[in-house]
């Protein structure tokens, strides 16, 4: 830009200007009218609304002048606004990708295009004007056009398992080429064949496919280029082995406890592997589990429940296999005795008795101790309201370890005491009791 006698001359179209937080843009211009006189022109925009459009746009007459691909350079916009100016009339869509194929819906159409970044006001230079038509111009319709050219890669997917064939496709060039039509098939003898048209614009076709329980798959992808008059090129053939996935997993660590008489809980460590995971737990009476009983299941621990008249050692072991049929080794090896309820109840009892016959030595050699919050009145001073001595004898006495309360009741040596309540005892809601 320079400014020369009062006029300020533009030699471009593109007009740098500064960003601000924030800020409102009015940009004021002149321009002459057909009749000679001077008209002015105002236009304000915020800072949200001047993202610098796509600095290229091309658009390509093809298919016999009854379409035109439009590209741009990427701005990594959310996306971008295609105006379309046809016939003295413009348009603006919206287009997700950095590129568009229009077609023509009439004959003798005059179009161009500018692009701007997401809803920004600033667009880009307007293409060169083309020519457009709905009918084709071909001098030679029924010529087969060149095949494209294709290569093909695969990737596993593995809930549910299968494999993604992904096709990459450079079109034919010629004009009146509008894309390809590719098929692929897992199986050329049962004539089954997936398809897709991929116009001019894109570059690839993806097909999915099942997994059963084949060691490999033998894939076929054949593709032909096809004319807006529906003429097809030869086909171009590649052929794709797949093997089935695999993968390591380590074996997993076991640990199983037994509670009360009927049941055992069992957990063990979950491998890293690709994909969902199942484990196979098994049970057996005997350590080489020679007559074992299997659990399946998707989760990292089970519980089981027995019903035996007698004890019984049972042994436990668990491996880990994903949905191809990679499996772990088997883990440890952990055996715990499942007691009989008859057993179960004896070993309580025994447990019980020998607990009073330790209480009953206990209390002729030591002061006991009642421990309870409510020992207090209500201004803090030692107190027995609320409770009445059934036997024994003793006293109130305070305590000065701050871990169970400040009174406890204390018996008198070789004496056993007990108290009850006639009356709701005052509980503290803060506190933890214990008698």
């Amino acid at each position: 830009m320079k400014l020369k006698e009062n006029e300020l001359v533009s030699f471009t179209n593109i007009i740098e200007l500064p960003t601000y937080s924030n800020a409102l843009y009015e940009l004021e211009y002149y321009a002459e009218n057909k009749y000679g006189k001077t008209d002015t022109y105002k236009w304000s925009f915020t800072n949200t609304q001047n993202q610098l459009p796509p600095k290229v746009i091309n658009a390509q007459r093809q298919a016999g002048g009854t379409s035109a691909f439009v590209s741009w350079s990427s701005t990594n916009a959310e996306f971008y606004t295609l105006r379309i100016f046809k016939n003295n009339t413009q348009t603006d869509i919206i287009v997700a990708d950095n590129s568009y194929l229009y077609k023509a819906t009439e004959d003798n159409e005059q179009v161009a295009f500018a692009v701007a970044s997401g809803n920004s006001l600033l667009f880009s230079t307007a293409t060169p004007v083309l020519n457009l038509s709905k009918t084709p111009d071909f001098t030679s319709d029924t010529t087969p056009p060149n095949p494209p050219v294709i290569s093909a890669q695969y990737s596993y997917t593995h809930n549910p398992k299968g494999v993604t064939i992904t096709v990459l496709i450079t079109h034919a060039t010629r004009q009146d080429v509008v894309g390809t039509i590719v098929y692929a098939t897992d199986n050329v003898a049962s004539g089954v064949w997936q398809s897709q048209m991929i116009y001019k614009g894109t570059d690839r076709a993806i097909f999915q496919f099942g997994w059963g329980s084949e060691s490999s798959k033998n894939f076929q992808i054949r593709a032909f280029s096809i004319t807006s008059t529906n003429v097809l090129s030869t086909a171009q053939t590649v052929n794709l082995t797949v093997p089935k996935f695999t993968q390591t997993i380590s074996a997993p660590t076991l640990n199983v406890l037994a509670a009360g008489y009927d049941t055992a809980y069992c957990s063990w460590s979950q491998p890293t592997a690709v994909g969902q995971l199942k484990y196979d737990l098994q049970v057996s009476t005997t350590s080489n589990f020679a007559s074992a009983t299997t659990i399946t299941t998707t989760d990292n621990n089970h519980t089981m429940q027995f019903n035996y008249s007698t004890d019984q050692t049972l042994y436990f072991r668990v491996k880990t296999y994903d949905l191809w049929g990679n499996e772990s080794n088997w883990s440890n090896i952990v055996n715990v005795t499942i007691k009989s309820k008859a057993s179960f109840e004896s070993y309580l009892n025994g447990r019980i008795a020998n607990t009073e016959t330790q209480l009953k030595q206990l209390e002729g050699n030591v002061k006991t101790n009642l421990i309870n919050w409510s020992l207090s009145d209500g201004d803090g001073n030692a107190s027995l309201h609320g409770w009445i001595t059934y036997t024994g004898s003793g006293q109130v006495v305070s305590l000065t370890d701050g871990k169970i309360g400040n009174y406890a009741f204390q018996s008198n040596p070789n004496i056993f005491w007990s108290v009850y309540s006639s009356s709701r005892i005052p509980i503290n809601h803060d506190a933890t009791y214990a008698v």
